[in-house]
């Protein structure tokens, strides 16, 4: 990828352009002056609109935009008390257990420190932003409004990307890390916008399309889920990359069984049987399938396949601490083009484990969201549904390419969109069940034996006050 070897020449400087800064100021301020429902939109503004390359470098310590933003949340959140006690959910256990076993693993693997120091950024870069999420977004209207100002925010990058498809240049270059003049494959222009990658910017698009749909219904807010869904579209189809392009069929393809969703047991054991049944009647493995899905002409498709077949036959090479690369796997094979085999090379057998069960909680999560909002009313529920569909096309995306930019503010942001709508489906059911033993003991308060025994009782406390 050109661009990651853009990204790695400038990595360990300062680099901050003047627009960045003033622009980093700005976020700041609102995000300090902002109301909590609103604070996460200033931190998605600095992500999305920057390229990753912008950073300061202190002592060596390497702070980006998303690190930079972390920092500033929490500097708010401990200045106005807005620390409070979670209710941990599968998905906070095991982020947790993903990145204390990726420093840990890695730092065997590697056994300097500057492979400490870099996995110990990257996981307070993860473990920061995501708890400052999950402090900052409470309840279920947080969420909506979260998920509006995304949605929101995607508009002007898909103009941007609109307007690189006809000119050929991509206007975020200013800020460095990304090429003016957008890369062209196979007579395909591969717009990017601010995303190091067309993919990650293609990838963006597909996890909005569910997202905006999530607020077509009541209560949210049509006009802009139309508009969101559209922009989705759109920026996975400019990136003119077959992964964010399968990634969006996905997604419309979950929201699609929204009239199934009390059957999705047996649709998901259903996947099982016939997937074993491809992998015992092909000749190749199921995970062959991968060199089929190319629906653009250049897609390496096939190259994403051997990647993952080498991996999973190499299995006695990385499940202990993980391996120092795959170059050695064959030609091409530097390029980790597959978030699961990073995780799996970065931390072994033990980390990989980690970070699927973390993504099964995130799906078990959504899906009893979605049904404990049922009371509340549909859009409620579509829209936790939505949560999970979003999800599912991070999990489709993960095959095609391992994220390393701004798409991570994306992905925590999601998990801990999915982790309160859970939290507050909960407080909900507490709220209810508290109701209904209240009303059942009004009821049971207005038998006259049970009217004489509470009036006794309260004289005996009027006497003992006395």
């Amino acid at each position: 990828m050109d661009e990651r070897i853009i990204h790695w020449q400038q990595y360990g400087q300062t680099v901050l352009h003047p627009v960045a800064a003033a622009l980093i100021l700005l976020c700041g301020f609102l995000l300090f002056v902002l109301p909590r429902r609103r604070a996460v939109l200033p931190i998605m503004v600095a992500s999305l609109f920057l390229t990753e390359v912008q950073r300061i470098v202190i002592a060596g310590l390497d702070f980006n935009l998303m690190r930079i933003m972390s920092i500033l949340a929490w500097t708010r959140i401990l200045r106005r008390g807005e620390v409070r006690p979670l209710r941990l959910t599968g998905v906070d256990k095991f982020m947790a257990a993903w990145t204390v076993s990726d420093i840990v693993l890695h730092t065997i693997l590697i056994g300097t420190s500057g492979a400490f120091l870099n996995r110990l950024g990257n996981a307070l870069e993860a473990i920061v932003l995501y708890l400052a999420f999950r402090m900052l977004l409470r309840d279920f209207d947080d969420i909506r409004r979260a998920v509006k100002g995304l949605v929101f925010l995607s508009l002007p990058i898909a103009c941007a990307m609109l307007i690189e498809q006809f000119t050929g240049r991509n206007i975020f270059s200013i800020f460095g890390g990304v090429p003016e003049f957008t890369v062209e494959r196979a007579g395909r222009l591969r717009a990017q916008a601010a995303f190091m990658h067309a993919i990650l910017a293609g990838t963006f698009g597909a996890s909005l399309v569910p997202l905006s749909a999530g607020l077509l219904r009541r209560g949210g807010n049509k006009v802009l889920g139309v508009l969101g869904f559209g922009a989705g579209i759109l920026i996975a189809f400019a990136s003119a990359s077959s992964g964010p392009i399968m990634a969006c069929a996905a997604g419309i393809g979950a929201l699609a069984l929204w009239s199934f969703r009390r059957h999705m047991r047996l649709f998901r054991w259903g996947l099982v049987v016939t997937l074993v049944g491809l992998h015992l009647s092909m000749k190749a493995p199921v995970w062959a399938l991968l060199n089929r899905v190319a629906v653009i002409g250049s897609s390496t498709a096939y190259h994403r396949y051997i990647l993952l077949d080498n991996f999973i036959r190499r299995f006695g090479e990385w499940w202990l601490c993980g391996s120092t690369g795959a170059a050695h796997w064959g030609w091409g094979l530097q390029d980790i083009t597959n978030q699961y085999v990073l995780v799996g090379l970065n931390g072994g057998l033990l980390t990989l484990v980690f970070f699927v069960l973390m993504i099964a909680y995130a799906f078990r999560a959504a899906g009893a969201a979605a049904k404990a909002e049922r009371r509340r009313g549909a859009s409620a529920e579509f829209l936790c549904w939505a949560l999970g569909c979003a999800l599912f096309v991070h999990v489709v995306s993960f095959f095609g390419v391992s994220y390393f930019d701004q798409i991570n503010l994306v992905w925590y942001l999601l998990l801990a969109l999915i982790s309160t709508a859970w939290c507050d489906a909960l407080r909900l059911r507490r709220k209810r069940k508290a109701r209904g033993t209240n009303e059942k003991l009004r009821g049971e308060g207005e038998n006259p034996e049970e009217r004489d025994h509470i009036a006794v009782g309260a004289s005996a406390g009027e006497a003992a006050g006395g």
